[in-house]
Order: structure tokens, then sequence, then C-alpha cells
């Protein structure tokens, strides 16, 4: 989603705003959305994103905060999702696992989605109990 949203304009990144993207904006240690995750139409989700360990220069380590951080956490989800329907040979397509992660997030208010959180922060564990519900 993008890392200039210090204000409360709505600001629609690409490629992250393309239909067949998703667009991540990054939570802060609370769980709200981080100070400089931008807001936008188009948004789909918040996961972790403030004072992630990264991997520095030199083969250092430093904590860093943004979407970047962010997109690796859900990025993670997604391929922990898709290895367990292999693994169970489910059959899920990718887009239904994206789906369910979004219908899973943790969500802040009463509607289904809004510009400042997307779908809500992503729970990776939630998702992966809603696909076992699949399996009875």
């Amino acid at each position: 989603a993008g890392n200039a949203g210090q204000t409360n304009e709505l600001i629609d990144r690409y490629p992250a705003s393309y239909r067949e993207c998703l667009s991540i904006g990054s939570a802060d240690n609370n769980l709200q959305r981080y100070c400089t995750s931008n807001m936008s139409r188009n948004l789909d989700m918040l996961a972790p994103g403030e004072k992630i360990l990264s991997t520095y220069l030199d083969s250092g380590y430093k904590p860093e905060s943004g979407t970047s951080m962010a997109t690796a956490f859900v990025a993670g989800a997604l391929a922990l999702l898709k290895g367990y329907v292999i693994k169970k040979n489910i059959d899920i397509p990718s887009k239904d696992l994206t789906e369910i992660l979004k219908k899973t997030a943790r969500r802040y208010d009463d509607e289904d989605r809004n510009n400042t959180y997307g779908y809500g922060v992503i729970d990776a564990l939630a998702a992966l109990h809603r696909i076992k519900e699949t399996e009875s």
C-alpha cells in the first residue's frame, strides 16, 4: 500500500492498487495502522510492520518498519496455508486462500472492510482453522 500515509488522505499506489494484487498496509505493535502506512480504497489488509528485525548491510540485522516488512508476513501466511492444503490434498485454489485470509482477519469494527484497515490484521491461525473446517 505504501508508506506515505502520514496524512488522512486516501493514497492509491501502484502496483498495489491493481485488482490482481494484494495491497498490504503495516500495523504497529498494538495492531493499529502504523503511522506511515497509506490508507487506500484498495487496501486489502494489515500485517505487523513496526520494528521488524530484518537483514541489513554487511551481514547485519536492523529493525525496520513499513509495508515491506508487513508484506513478508502476508506472503508467509499464504505459503503456510498453501503448504497445508497441498499436504492434506485439499482442493482450494490460491485465490480462495487469499479470500480466506481476508475473511479471517481481525476486524476493528462491524464493517466488512474499510480504507484504514482493509479487511483487518491478518490472523494466519484463524485462516488455518477455517481451512480445517472445510475438511469435515
